[in-house]
C-alpha cells in the first residue's frame, strides 16, 4: 500500500506499507453414511483445509479436538444426531463450521403371543404375530423348524425323563431393511410312566386283588404328586394309589378282566398301562 502526501508548495513524499491478507479456514468432513438402521456405526474423515485446529461437537457438546473424530455408534433407533466441526487456523482468522445430521431409522418392534407356553408333549402351539411395524418375518421355532409367514405354528415333543425347553425367535424387518428380534420359551413336560403289579393274576371267585402302584412321575415330582384312575373292567373304578378290587366269575367259563391304570403327573400329563386278571368259575 502506497500513501503520497503533498504540501501547499507542491512538494510531496510517499510512504509504503505491506498488508498481508490471510486465508480463512475452510471446515469440511465426510461420513460413511448419514442414515441407517440402529445400531449404526458412523466413521468420519476430516477434509478441512487452510486450518490447523479443530473442535468436534455433538449437538452443542464438545467431544474432541483431534483431527478426525472417533467412530460414533448410535445404538437406538429413530435418533437424530447433529455433528459439527469447527476449524481454526494459526492466524486467528474467523473460524469456519461444517455441520452434518445423522439419522437412524425406526426399527421394528417384534412381538408375538403363543397359544400355550407350557404343557405335555406332543404340544401343538400357535404363534400370533403382533409386531406393529414389520414388513417381513423369519421364525426360528426352536425345534429345527422355520417359517417366513406372518404367523406360525409347530408341535413340540417331550423328552423321556426331563422337561424340554424350546427357544422361539421372531426376527422382524421393516421397509428400510432394519431388523430386530424377540425370543420366548416353551416348556414341554414328559409324560409319567404308568405301571402296577398284583400279588395274583388269577384265582377262584370271588377273587380279591390288591394292586401295587409302581408308577413314576419323572422330572419334577414323585408318586405322591400323581393322580390315578383305575378301571377294573367289572364296572368299578378307583382313584386310590393302591386299591383293592374283587372280581366275580362266570358260571361256566373263565372270566378275563382287563385292568387299566391311567397315571397323571402334577402337570396333567398322562400314561396308561393295562394288565389282566383271570377268574375261574366255582
Amino acid at each position: 500500500v502506497k500513501l503520497t502526501g503533498y504540501s501547499l508548495q507542491g512538494c510531496r513524499d510517499s510512504a509504503y506499507a505491506v498488508v498481508y491478507v490471510r486465508p480463512l479456514p475452510k471446515a469440511n468432513f465426510t461420513v460413511n453414511d448419514t442414515v441407517g438402521c440402529a445400531p449404526k456405526n458412523f466413521t468420519f474423515n476430516n477434509t478441512s483445509f487452510l486450518a490447523n485446529g479443530y473442535k468436534w461437537l455433538v449437538g452443542n457438546t464438545a467431544t474432541t479436538t483431534s483431527t478426525n473424530r472417533p467412530d460414533t455408534l448410535i445404538s437406538l433407533s429413530a435418533q437424530v444426531v447433529q455433528v459439527k466441526l469447527i476449524a481454526t487456523n494459526q492466524y486467528n482468522c474467523k473460524p469456519d463450521t461444517a455441520v452434518k445430521t445423522l439419522y437412524t431409522f425406526s426399527n421394528p418392534t417384534p412381538n408375538f403371543s403363543m397359544s400355550k407356553d407350557s404343557g405335555c408333549g406332543p404340544l401343538p402351539v400357535v404363534f400370533t404375530n403382533t409386531t406393529p411395524n414389520g414388513l417381513s418375518y423369519t421364525w426360528q421355532l426352536g425345534n429345527g423348524n422355520t417359517a417366513s409367514t406372518l404367523n406360525a405354528s409347530s408341535t413340540y415333543l417331550a423328552a423321556l425323563n426331563s422337561d424340554s425347553i424350546y427357544v422361539v425367535k421372531l426376527i422382524a424387518s421393516n421397509g428400510p431393511g432394519c431388523t430386530d428380534s424377540i425370543t420366548k420359551t416353551i416348556r414341554v413336560y414328559p409324560k409319567p410312566n404308568s405301571n402296577f403289579n398284583s400279588l395274583t393274576t388269577f384265582g377262584c371267585a370271588p377273587l380279591a386283588v390288591t394292586f401295587s402302584n409302581t408308577s413314576t412321575h419323572n422330572y419334577g415330582g414323585n408318586i405322591t404328586n400323581m393322580n390315578f384312575n383305575w378301571d377294573f373292567g367289572n364296572n368299578t373304578s378307583s382313584t386310590q394309589q393302591n386299591p383293592l378290587a374283587t372280581f366275580a366269575a362266570s358260571l361256566t367259563k373263565d372270566t378275563l378282566y382287563n385292568i387299566r391304570l391311567v397315571a397323571y403327573s402334577r402337570y396333567g400329563c398322562s400314561d396308561t398301562s393295562t394288565k389282566s386278571i383271570t377268574v375261574f368259575p366255582n
